[in-house]
């Protein structure tokens, strides 16, 4: 509630009152005030030395720039979650080409209708052991892109992971993600 102007005592708290006369200050009374560059008396409401047109305080006009390249140096610095997913992607992708591994080298083929004359076996374990090296490769470049420590392993296990079909494909779809967000993210490795 608004105290009336003219009661000597607060509706509020009913304590006494006391009025206070606001005057103005004529800025042509306070002290003098020079320019730091070339000491030519200037007024306390000029921006702009009349003489030698600079800021009279002599200070260097701040750069705009300089805000905007703080926030973009800070942002740049801190880490994002995009290489934890991807690491975590290319550990799904590892696993699934290890389990493709598994499940090419304990495949019976005898009731695939292959001939008894030809022995497949070779082939199968050669095909086994691509897909585990490949798992590998994607597992060592997840850990690679989870402590950001190398692009370089980190993209190579990505595209490893690629080259194995995994179960079902779904391997190689974690792994196009993962390469995805590791190019992204590039600069947020060591090295």
């Amino acid at each position: 509630m608004w105290n009336d102007p003219n009661s000597p005592i607060c509706t509020d708290c009913s304590e006494n009152l006391t009025f206070v006369q606001l005057t103005t200050v004529n800025a042509s009374a306070l002290a003098p005030r020079y320019c730091a560059w070339c000491g030519t008396g200037v007024s306390i409401d000029e921006k702009v030395c009349p003489v030698c047109r600079r800021d009279p305080s002599g200070l260097p006009p701040r750069p705009r720039q300089t805000l905007n390249a703080a926030v973009t140096a800070a942002e740049a610095s801190a880490p994002t979650s995009k290489l934890p997913i991807a690491g975590i992607l290319l550990i799904g992708a590892g696993i699934l080409e290890i389990a493709a591994a598994l499940r090419v080298w304990t495949t019976d083929l005898s009731g695939a209708g292959i001939p008894a004359e030809i022995d497949v076996s070779g082939m199968i374990a050669a095909c086994g052991t691509v897909f585990f090296v490949l798992g590998l490769v994607a597992l060592v470049g997840s850990y690679s892109a989870l402590r950001r420590d190398s692009f370089v392993l980190a993209i190579s296990a990505s595209i490893a992971g690629l080259l194995g079909l995994g179960l079902y494909s779904l391997g190689s779809v974690m792994s196009l993600m993962a390469l995805i967000l590791i190019v992204i993210a590039r600069g947020e490795f060591r090295r």
